[in-house]
């Protein structure tokens, strides 16, 4: 099991330079979890593309296969 760990959102940034280096093309998932809706799959098993933070309208922005979709950021990331 993968241990989660806090990132602060001043190193997010790097962080998901990182990632996206790091898992290009491995097979993904976005999956979306909330009490009002339950759990969703946005896409599944899709080739990663990239992971970044934009810190204008302060979002996650996920791109899996030729799909992209943003997030609002949270205060943090696990």
């Amino acid at each position: 099991m993968t241990e989660a760990r806090t990132i602060d959102g001043d190193r997010w940034g790097g962080f998901f330079d990182l990632l996206s280096t790091d898992h290009k093309a491995q097979s993904a998932a976005i999956e979306l979890v909330g009490a009002d809706f339950g759990d969703q799959y946005e896409t599944e098993l899709l080739p990663f593309a990239y992971a970044s933070h934009d810190r204008r309208d302060d979002a996650l922005v996920i791109g899996i296969g030729s799909n992209s979709a943003r997030f609002p950021a949270q205060p943090e990331l696990e």
